[in-house]
């Protein structure tokens, strides 16, 4: 599964994104002092201010609000839902970048060389895959991966804290994002898989606190 972009005020900032295969390398530069509201998608990021040291975020399954200053910048990588370890070398001397771009080129550096590691479960991913459709049966999902329902519900509760019902709702909020921006908001409900545009505007503000 591909990791959805971090949504940014664009008036608050330039915000910028490149492929790196299923995980997207980004950078924010605010042209104000303001806050940045990211959509929670079951992501995880390994995220670099100026002036500090990078750190792993927490999964994304609340809205995240960031402080930028105007003449900083943000990097980073968002990594796909089915990663579940990150691990950053203290040791690796290219963590004391400077540049926007330098710190851009050294996070791929990073992954090339093991500086950051990260793992991805395709156990996880094959439950998201099995989840990421308009309407599931719990029975079916379970039945399909070779357990039951409770081993199901057990076992994502263990790995991301949300049971499988949670982690449905967030993959419809991710579909209505992805289907096609320019579109009605009645067309991307119902491509997403919410019963209609009132439906999809309950849940996006619930999940994401932002109106569709």
């Amino acid at each position: 599964m591909e990791a959805a972009a971090t949504l940014a005020d664009l008036e608050l900032c330039d915000a910028r994104e490149w492929r790196l295969g299923p995980d997207r390398l980004w950078c924010l530069t605010p042209v104000r002092n303001g806050v940045c509201h990211t959509v929670p998608d079951l992501s995880r990021d390994v995220i670099w201010f100026d002036g500090e040291p990078p750190r792993v975020s927490d999964r994304t399954v609340e809205p995240v609000r960031t402080a930028l200053v105007e003449g900083s910048s943000v990097v980073g990588i968002r990594f796909a839902p089915s990663v579940v370890s990150i691990e950053l070398d203290p040791r690796w001397d290219g963590w004391s970048a400077a540049s926007t771009s330098e710190r851009l080129r050294l996070l791929e550096r990073a992954l090339a060389d093991g500086a950051l590691r990260v793992e991805a479960d395709p156990v996880f991913d094959a439950v998201l895959t099995s989840l990421d459709r308009a309407e599931v049966r719990m029975r079916e999902v379970a039945a399909g991966l070779g357990v039951s329902e409770r081993q199901l519900l057990r076992w994502t509760n263990r790995t991301v804290g949300l049971t499988p019902k949670q982690l449905h709702r967030f993959l419809r909020v991710r579909r209505f994002w992805e289907a096609g921006p320019g579109s009605p908001l009645a067309v991307r409900s119902a491509e997403a898989g919410f019963y209609d545009q009132s439906h999809a505007s309950n849940e996006i503000v619930a999940i994401t606190g932002l109106r569709p």
